[in-house]
């Protein structure tokens, strides 16, 4: 393992920022494909927790569509049969998944060597959150949407329902910004503890 100059970590800060572009254009025109899979999990999920009220979910570009079992006439929620149509609530995908961009922007920006390997291991930790955050956003859609109507169908306690938005929260504000730091230092300890430990070398030195 090479020591971390003082300069590398000047170099990695300028590094990140021009990687960052790269990475976020690229995923913007790639996010499509890049959460497609973690729809077609996430409907089974949403089909077994909310059996009554949710219909499918699908992906039309980056927005995530909810459908529902219900429709609306006269401002009145009845069965989509009767209706005639079903009623769809719409979220962007964007804002669960930029967690792929950063992270892959900091091991771009920091790793030398091995860094496919690295990226492809944070992305299989980064994934089951971004599911997650998929479930919880289209779960938040129907609280919002269907209002009391998804509370009854489902038989929602508000237990449920402060956890739905309290996972809402956590999946697009904390974990997309949290959870690439945090794999990046699990995958660069190694260039971290040389860094601290260069520190260290060069504090000592200066007391001395």
């Amino acid at each position: 393992m090479s020591e971390i100059q003082p300069l590398q970590v000047k170099q990695f800060i300028l590094s990140l920022f021009l990687w960052m572009v790269v990475t976020f254009t690229l995923w913007f025109y790639l996010n499509h494909w890049l959460v497609m899979p973690l729809v077609l999990l996430a409907d089974p999920v949403l089909a077994f927790l909310i059996p009554d009220t949710f219909s499918s979910l699908e992906l039309q570009g980056n927005a995530g569509m909810v459908y529902t079992q219900v429709g609306e006439v006269e401002g009145k929620l009845i069965p989509a049969q009767l209706a005639g149509h079903r009623l769809a609530f719409e979220f962007n995908t964007l804002v669960i998944s930029y967690s792929i961009p950063f992270l892959a922007a900091l091991l771009l920006a920091a790793l030398e060597e091995d860094v496919i390997r690295k990226l492809l291991i944070g992305l299989a930790v980064l994934y089951p959150f971004i599911l997650l955050g998929i479930i919880f956003v289209s779960l938040k859609q129907l609280l919002v949407g269907l209002g009391g109507y998804f509370i009854e169908a489902e038989s929602l306690p508000m237990l449920i329902r402060e956890s739905i938005a309290l996972g809402y929260q956590f999946s697009t504000i904390i974990f997309p910004t949290l959870l690439p730091v945090i794999i990046f230092s699990w995958l660069a300890k190694d260039q971290i503890v040389a860094l601290i430990e260069l520190r260290r070398t060069k504090a000592g030195n200066n007391a001395g």
